[in-house]
């Protein structure tokens, strides 16, 4: 899921570079006003970050399905419970071994 936001991101960063390049090539050439480039410019970068915005949503609800069939309500939930459990061991440095002692 990582690489998928990584190389979304990069994409729409090449994208985007080159969008300005053949912006700022047309306002030279005078097909465009600067104010229309300008106008352009951020109509897309908007647009990508709305695109950004929807994959980190999708990729988001993903892991949610993924981590309630293995019982767990949520990523927060998960960290908190990971959090809590590093709180325990560094209040008490032996719980892992009194844990296992039981088993």
């Amino acid at each position: 899921m990582k690489r998928i936001v990584y190389n979304i991101v990069g994409t729409s960063h090449l994208i985007q570079e080159k969008v300005k390049e053949l912006l700022e090539d047309l306002i030279q050439n005078q097909h465009y006003t600067e104010e229309e480039g300008k106008r352009i410019i951020d109509d897309f970068f908007f647009n990508i970050q709305s695109n950004i915005d929807t994959a980190k949503l999708s990729i988001d609800l993903k892991i949610d399905d993924f981590l309630k069939k293995l019982n767990i309500d949520s990523i927060a939930s998960l960290k908190d419970s990971i959090t809590q459990i590093v709180k325990d061991i560094e209040d008490n440095p032996l719980l892992p071994a009194i844990i296992k002692h039981k088993k």
